[in-house]
């Protein structure tokens, strides 16, 4: 099953109180501004900053979530494209088969109903489903502790890789064509130190902030861990 969820915006509002004009401006003076609640992120975001509402399974308690990321949306469109033409392709398809071969002229109103019902399951159930599933489910996630890589492959399998933030050593961008200039979008290599596994993003969107953010936390994790070494060396 996935490992990421997404909850929803459960605000409510509450009942607004009737008060004099005099009461406004005493409390206009006396009491500061109320923040706006913050709202869970889009279910179909590709790109969030300090998201709400957004937990996934391996994470700590106390683990804070920096960035979400998915691959640009813009690189479903090609999937997006030839599942409409294969919606619609029956309809100008099935008079040119049912002229040309003998057999299908034939059949049954009711057995071409079922073989068409059949053909948009396999569309719908494991074309669509499946492309749509690879792309929301498999997800960037940088906490201010480490890097998290969720590759979803199917409903029965899933592979979590992870890195903490101070075994990071380098962080790369790579983008380049027209499409991926005009929409903002490109991938972030991140090399880790020793046996730790490298991390690739492909298609992230922004992806020269997502490496500045990174680099940021990379800085702040190693300097808690020099404080910590320090610590411990006092102590010793």
């Amino acid at each position: 099953m996935p490992d990421i969820f997404v909850a929803e915006d459960n605000h409510k509002k509450e009942p607004v109180a009737h008060t004099t004009t005099k009461e406004r401006m005493f409390a206009t003076k006396h009491t500061a501004i109320p923040h706006k609640p913050k709202r869970s992120m889009f279910p179909l975001t590709a790109f969030a900053v300090d998201p709400e509402g957004v937990h996934f399974a391996t994470q700590g308690e106390k683990e804070k979530i920096h960035l979400f990321l998915r691959r640009h949306f813009i690189t479903n469109i090609p999937w997006i494209i030839l599942s409409a033409f294969l919606l619609i392709a029956p309809v100008f398809l099935l008079p040119f088969v049912t002229g040309s071969i003998p057999f299908v002229s034939l059949l049954s109103g009711s057995t071409l109903f079922v073989l068409a019902l059949f053909y948009y399951i396999v569309v719908f159930g494991i074309f669509i489903l499946t492309n749509f599933i690879n792309w929301y489910f498999n997800v960037y996630i940088v906490t201010r502790e480490r890097v998290v890589d969720v590759d979803f492959v199917n409903i029965l399998y899933r592979e979590v890789s992870a890195t903490r933030l101070n075994l990071i050593q380098d962080v790369t961008t790579r983008t380049g064509g027209v499409i991926r200039a005009i929409f903002n979008y490109g991938d972030v290599f991140i090399q880790t130190a020793g046996t730790e596994v490298n991390f690739d993003f492909h298609a992230v969107p922004r992806p020269q902030d997502v490496a500045r953010e990174i680099e940021k936390l990379m800085e702040e994790a190693r300097k808690i861990e020099g404080k910590s070494e320090l610590e411990e060396a006092i102590e010793r």
